[in-house]
């Protein structure tokens, strides 16, 4: 249900009271609420590449209405955060949307490096009115690689202890 409290006085200068009173028990004005109207969801979010600094990752999804048609425009926003620090790193305009549809969406971008969170948001700026709120948002947290540092530590070290053991006339013996 929907309740409204009102205070003052309408138009013609009568009080806006309820029969009763106009307590926190009892509203003003109570209304019910209906499953009519547009209902905008992320589904089907798909990420490929290697999650390493610099590397390319592309992703893909579907913006769904279930509910009915939409006439009001409203984006779809892909942002990197990392810590307090957000980075928008891509945007999908939808200009209208069709009652019960789908609509892809195929973007790519960086892949920061240490750890970060990728979020999806449809009608960020709240421009919707929907049935169902709480579907807006889609995210994953991405732990950040050495990306090629791992290898170059793993060889470094590899040749640090062979040189090691030349020094002090260890035999090496490598057996497939």
């Amino acid at each position: 249900d929907l309740n409204c409290w009102a205070e003052g006085a309408d138009d013609s200068g009568w009080n806006l009271v309820s029969s009763t009173g106009n307590s926190d028990l009892d509203p003003w004005l109570e209304a019910p609420l209906n499953n009519i109207g547009p209902d905008l969801a992320l589904e089907n979010v798909e990420l490929t590449g290697e999650f390493e600094a610099g590397e390319n990752i592309r992703l893909s999804f579907f913006v769904v209405n279930g509910g009915d048609q939409l006439p009001t425009p409203f984006n779809a926003t892909i942002e990197l955060v990392q810590g307090d620090e957000r980075t928008m790193v891509g945007r999908s305009v939808f200009y209208s949307m069709d009652a019960n549809t789908a609509k892809s969406v195929k973007r790519s971008f960086t892949a920061p490096e240490g750890d970060w969170t990728l979020e999806i948001t449809v009608d960020k700026e709240g421009l919707v009115w929907e049935i169902d709120e709480t579907n807006n948002v889609w995210s994953t947290n991405v732990t950040g690689s050495a990306g090629g540092f791992g290898a170059v530590a793993m060889t470094l070290g590899i040749f640090v202890f062979f040189i090691y053991c030349l020094n002090n006339n260890f035999a090496l013996t490598f057996k497939h």
